[in-house]
């Protein structure tokens, strides 16, 4: 029993994640078949149903947070709200719940008020159910450790690679600059815990350690006064330093971002019916904010897949990749864009 409600809960919290409604009717099925095992015949079906129900019911955005999935703190919800309502279907027929079944409850709603006291999203120290990054903010308080495909993963410690007040740990390459012998790193700026960049003269900023697989989380936005820019991530950069440098660029051009621009021809196959040369278009249609409101980007980088999350929206991916430790960057590409809460975790397996 405890095996069939820990896949409901991580099938269903992915689904969360990726702000998708879930009735999950496969698992209902799993869960029908456990209670046929466990109760009595006339008891399982309307047990299942009432659970594909409720949860289809509480499977909606969370309308307190600003249209983003819900934290860790309502992971609890699945269970709790389930297990109410296998107790409730038994008592409107008029019966009790067999004994294998109240003792499953007991410990699941146990195990569920450890989750939400400990910041956990996992229902059992299993190492096959990985632990979410530890987030520092309520973006990274949402991300997930699995794939888009629902494969898990093992997060290590989130390093923060912004630390709002310097832009230690990041080296900058802008070519004009360095044939004036002016400072490269002058067209970055600090201000009020963002990372601002003024997008001239062209170049990037890039980290001074590599990385492989991680996920990284940052936000963005752009200046309405100044209108729509251009800028974007780059991944797994490799090579000399150069306008552009090897690698795979998650795109922040302003309506685009989600696209996917591979450069100096990096290892990595993408949809066809959505690529021409280089360049591959997000899956769906634009939903970044409105000029001056911040945007969420969530980057997964994977072995040899990337996902790209756009405001909680999986908007484009690429399979096969190199894997190849490489620099992480962030362009200066002709127009003032800002950057804050820029987060890397590590993934361990």
């Amino acid at each position: 029993m405890y095996d069939a409600w820990k896949r409901v809960f991580a099938a269903r919290g992915r689904a969360r994640h990726a702000g998708e409604r879930c009735t999950l009717p496969e698992h209902a099925k799993t869960l029908e078949v456990t209670v046929a095992t466990e109760g009595e015949p006339s008891y399982r079906g309307a047990v299942a149903q009432k659970i594909a129900s409720g949860m289809a019911e509480d499977s909606s955005m969370n309308p307190r947070d600003e249209g983003q999935p819900r934290g860790c703190a309502d992971s609890i919800h699945p269970v709790a709200q389930m297990m109410k309502l296998a107790f409730r279907t038994g008592r409107d027929q008029g019966r009790s719940m067999p004994e294998p079944m109240k003792d499953s409850s007991r410990n699941l709603c146990l195990l569920a008020s450890v989750c939400v006291f400990a910041g956990a999203t996992h229902l059992a120290q299993d190492k096959s159910v990985p632990i979410p990054p530890p987030g520092q903010n309520r973006a990274l308080a949402q991300s997930s450790s699995f794939m888009a495909d629902g494969k898990p993963f093992v997060a290590g410690p989130t390093v923060q690679l912004f630390d709002g007040k310097s832009t230690q740990g990041w080296k900058a390459f802008v070519p004009d600059l360095a044939k004036e012998s002016k400072d490269p790193m002058s067209v970055w700026i600090v201000r009020d815990g963002v990372l601002v960049c003024t997008g001239r003269p062209i170049g990037y900023i890039e980290t001074e350690a590599l990385y492989t697989n991680f996920v990284i989380e940052l936000d963005w936005r752009f200046d309405p006064s100044k209108g729509e820019g251009n800028s974007g991530v780059l991944l797994r950069v490799t090579g000399e330093d150069k306008v552009w440098p090897r690698s795979m660029e998650a795109q922040l051009h302003s309506r685009n971002a989600g696209d996917i621009w591979n450069i100096g021809e990096f290892p990595a196959e993408t949809t066809k019916s959505r690529t021409e040369g280089r360049h591959t278009t997000k899956a769906h249609e634009c939903n970044e904010k409105p000029l001056g409101e911040w945007n969420h980007y969530r980057i997964v980088f994977n072995k040899g897949v990337l996902e790209l999350w756009v405001n909680g929206v999986l908007q484009n991916v690429a399979t096969k990749c190199e894997v190849v430790a490489g620099r992480i960057g962030l362009q200066s590409e002709g127009a003032h864009i800002e950057f804050r809460n820029i987060a890397l975790t590590p993934i361990l397996d």
